[in-house]
């Protein structure tokens, strides 16, 4: 078998709290901040803090547009929907946010 060994971004402990407790956030919050690169309270609140054009638009995806009057009309009737997801965080979490609506 041929495994993989995850390379993870070593952490600079002290940056880490530093940034947690200007921002009054756990210390694991501070640590994985610090290991995306973030390396000031500065560089962290312009992380979370990006504005809706740091996203691009689902409705640019091909054919989005028929899906998304298909969706409508199905709500429309009162027809059943399938959702399908896969099993990794992102999967599970939209698969269920879409199910629970």
């Amino acid at each position: 078998m041929n495994l993989k060994k995850w390379e993870v971004s070593p952490v600079q402990k002290e940056n880490a709290q530093q940034i947690a407790q200007t921002l009054g956030v756990p210390y694991f919050l501070g640590m994985l901040l610090d290991i995306r690169g973030v390396r000031s309270a500065e560089d962290a609140r312009a992380f979370f803090e990006q504005s809706d054009s740091a996203f691009s638009d689902p409705m640019t995806f091909a054919d989005m547009a028929t899906a998304a009057e298909r969706i409508l009309q199905a709500i429309e009737y009162g027809e059943r929907i399938a959702v399908f997801g896969d099993y990794d965080a992102d999967g599970v979490t939209s698969t269920s946010l879409l199910v629970g609506v």
